[in-house]
């Protein structure tokens, strides 16, 4: 299954947000992040009942290497928080 994912618009500024955060951190940090966050979307993509179900019909997927998360309802790929 692949299913095509899109960011709610509050969690794209989130995204960049973390991005510029990680980068000022550590050079390239701020990319890896963005590596680690797209791996998770094309993971979601293709197998987007993978992940546990959190509350109703959200479902989380760990970001391990920066201990944070990414939500997305299961009824639609659409993620409406990444922090």
């Amino acid at each position: 299954m692949n299913k095509k994912v899109t960011f709610h618009e509050f969690a794209e500024f989130e995204l960049n947000d973390a991005i510029v955060f990680f980068e000022t951190e550590q050079e390239g940090l701020g990319l890896r992040f963005l590596s680690a966050v797209e791996a998770a979307v094309a993971h979601i993509r293709e197998h987007p009942e993978s992940s546990p179900i959190i509350i109703h019909d959200v479902r989380r997927k760990v970001l391990r290497d920066f201990l944070t998360t990414s939500c997305t309802p299961s009824s639609q790929i659409g993620f409406e928080s990444l922090l």
